[in-house]
Order: structure tokens, then sequence, then C-alpha cells
């Protein structure tokens, strides 16, 4: 009774207010990632699989192709900033460096609110 409760005042919500959406990440949960292997071993949490499914739904029902773009840079900055070199202090490994740092100088000239350090 309390779940149906909950999804009529959510629906009475969004018919009342502009520009008010329901995503159902609980619905998705129980109706596309009921099979145990999105789960995490306690069995109650949802794995990094699971969390990336239902982010990529979320994302391409609100975001714009720009707002993907740039969270695909920032993304890409990111695993970029936690790549662990084979050969430090190498030529290929220094160019890397330099190529991520002008990746980040080029995100904080266009977004210049972005804290980089949040990124690691």
């Amino acid at each position: 009774m309390s779940k149906s409760i909950l999804n009529v005042a959510v629906h009475d919500i969004i018919k009342s207010a502009k520009d008010c959406y329901y995503f159902p990440s609980f619905e998705i949960v129980y109706d596309e990632l009921r099979d145990y292997r999105f789960y995490a071993r306690d069995m109650i949490h949802l794995n990094d699989t699971a969390i990336d499914f239902i982010w990529e739904k979320f994302s391409g029902a609100f975001f714009d192709n720009a707002t993907l773009n740039v969270i695909n840079r920032i993304e890409k900055v990111r695993k970029d900033l936690e790549h662990r070199p084979l050969f430090p202090g190498t030529d290929s490994h220094k160019k890397f460096i330099a190529a991520t740092q002008r990746k980040i100088d080029n995100l904080q000239k266009e977004f210049p609110f972005l804290d980089v350090s949040r990124l690691q």
C-alpha cells in the first residue's frame, strides 16, 4: 500500500509541476535488472554494471548531445588520470601526461567552474 501511495503522489506532483519528470530507476531495477549478477556481494546493493546501465538510461533520457559530449570528455580525462604507466618517465609517458593536461586545460577554459581535483 505504501508504494502505491508514493506512486500516486509522484504522478500528482508531475501533473502539477512544470518541467518535472519521473525517472523510473526503481522499475528498471526490478523489471530489467532482476538477475543477481547485477547485485553486489551483499545481494542488496547494485553493482557497477547495474549502476552504469541505469546511468546510461538516465543520461539518454535527460541529456542532449552537447551535454553527453562534455560528460564523455570529462570521463576520458578521469580515466587518463587513473592510468598507471608501465614505464614512467619515458617520452611516450611524458607525451601522455602533456596531452592529458591539455585536455584538462581545455575543459577548464570552457567550464571555469569545473573542479578538476574531483575527477580523481
